[in-house]
């Protein structure tokens, strides 16, 4: 079996050797080299192509690669420092907190701390409500990760048209009932992914052609109508239209006979079918000379000038070595779509760079600083976490059998540590206590004499003074699911 690898290749006028490495599990079947130069008008020699063969086992590290980076990646680079500015401004707040016990009473006395649980920004990533609400050690992981390190999530699969009635047709709904209810019941957000897609998928043409296309449209808007009420408020949001302009060589339901403009019909359908926040979701974003990322934005002023509800912009964010962009970059692209749209988020990141896992995890850590010091974004969601259950495994931060990848180090640090906010307080006059962190819900605890009592409360631009009745801290249940 071929083991397909894309390998980007960087040169000037001068000559340049590149070296690269790829790998058959099949000698009867030999890795095939094809060179791809047809993205951009360009012209290029090539002096000739060399193969190596080298035994199995051998350490190909030893080789020497072309390596790859992106600028800003240094950690001096100057957009860092005014980066950290913006968030220490626009995610954190100062909040009076007074503290009140079991009988009503300022607290006096004794010990207090706030220890921030969940993010009000929707760090997070795509799970399976399969594997949400199995049982095993791979499931217990897979639940503790998500309560440890994130605030909201998004359902890879489990809520697209195909997915989800098949769910329903068969009677299988208990596992995404189950996954929902673990979420609601952890203060963890739900996104909801997609109502629609443009782009022509693997499952569609043959519906299509069974039903024609008036009785697909018919069927599809019954869906849509069914999903959103199955989900109700128990999502922050929807993407309601996904891949609406695709890739250069995607099939589009709106160039299909009998479809017209069906797309913006069904915009102004869901609108009225519910009050979340609707995204148009696209992904090759961040370079502005492509043509996807024009006509995104194009369509969203035509959306906007044609009275029709867009309330956010999502960012798929899949990169590879191909397609890595500074930070600096995307602030930029950032500004330019905020002409056109109040909000935006990063929906699927993920980041592919063929082994090289330090770039992935500096790059990855770099894009989420950049995204969370933006005052256009909310969220940062990641296309999965754990190899076990992933679209790309091999970039995912978790490897199969749960030890971390530099990303996955990097992501407990970040999440866990520097973006985290834990403190000590002191009880003032009346149990008042006040702090600086980051928006998002609190657990606050007083201890005395041997006894603890707790609260929850959020922190957000618009509460920055809060009352808190603490209640003896409940007793852990046996089981996490």
């Amino acid at each position: 079996m071929f083991l397909a690898k894309r390998f980007p290749v960087y040169f000037g006028t001068d000559w340049t050797e590149v070296p690269f490495v790829v790998s058959s599990e099949d000698s009867a079947k030999p890795p095939v080299i094809m060179l791809g130069m047809g993205a951009r008008p360009q012209d290029v020699e090539i002096d000739g192509v060399r193969v190596f063969r080298y035994p199995a086992g051998y350490e190909m590290s030893r080789l020497n690669f072309q390596k790859m980076s992106y600028p800003g990646r240094e950690a001096d680079s100057a957009w860092r420092a005014a980066a950290a500015d913006r968030i220490e401004k626009i995610r954190k707040g100062d909040l009076i907190v007074h503290l009140l016990d079991e009988r009503g009473q300022p607290v006096l006395g004794g010990s207090v701390s706030a220890q921030l649980e969940r993010h009000f920004f929707r760090f997070g990533s795509a799970v399976s409500a399969d594997v949400l609400t199995a049982q095993g050690e791979d499931a217990d992981r897979y639940r503790a990760l998500i309560q440890r390190l994130f605030s909201a999530v998004v359902f890879e699969n489990d809520l697209k048209p195909q997915m989800y009635e098949k769910r329903r047709e068969k009677r299988q709904m208990s596992a995404l009932d189950s996954a929902i209810q673990w979420l609601e019941s952890n203060h963890i957000q739900l996104r909801g992914h997609y109502l629609f897609q443009n782009a022509i998928n693997s499952t569609m043409p043959q519906q299509i052609r069974e039903l024609g296309m008036a009785k697909y449209c018919e069927k599809l808007r019954a869906s849509i109508r069914g999903r959103i009420e199955y989900l109700g408020d128990r999502a922050c949001e929807w993407d309601a239209a996904n891949h609406p302009i695709a890739w250069p060589s995607a099939k589009l339901l709106t160039q299909s006979d009998g479809f017209g403009a069906v797309c913006e019909d069904l915009m102004r359908e869901i609108a009225t079918l519910t009050s979340l926040p609707l995204v148009i979701n696209e992904d090759n974003l961040s370079d502005l000379k492509e043509r996807q990322a024009h006509a995104t934005w194009e369509l969203l002023k035509h959306y906007r000038q044609a009275g029709l509800r867009v309330d956010k912009l999502g960012h798929q964010a899949h990169y590879h070595l191909a397609n890595l962009i500074s930070p600096e970059a995307f602030l930029k692209v950032a500004d330019y779509y905020s002409e056109v749209v109040p909000a935006q988020l990063v929906t699927e990141f993920d980041v592919r760079t063929n082994g090289d896992d330090q770039l992935a995890a500096d790059f990855t850590r770099d894009m989420m600083t950049a995204v969370f010091s933006h005052p256009a974004f909310d969220g940062f969601l990641s296309w999965g976490f754990w190899e076990g259950k992933a679209h790309h495994g091999e970039c995912m931060p978790w490897r199969k059998d749960w030890s971390a990848r530099p990303c996955g180090q990097m992501l407990e640090e970040l999440l866990g540590n520097t973006w985290r906010t834990c403190v000590n307080l002191a009880v003032g006059a009346e149990g008042a206590v006040g702090f600086r962190g980051f928006y998002g819900r609190y657990i606050v605890r007083h201890v005395s004499d041997g006894k603890t009592l707790e609260g929850e409360l959020e922190l957000t631009p618009s509460n920055l003074e809060a009352t808190v009745r603490l209640h003896p801290k409940p007793q852990p249940e046996g089981n996490n699911r």
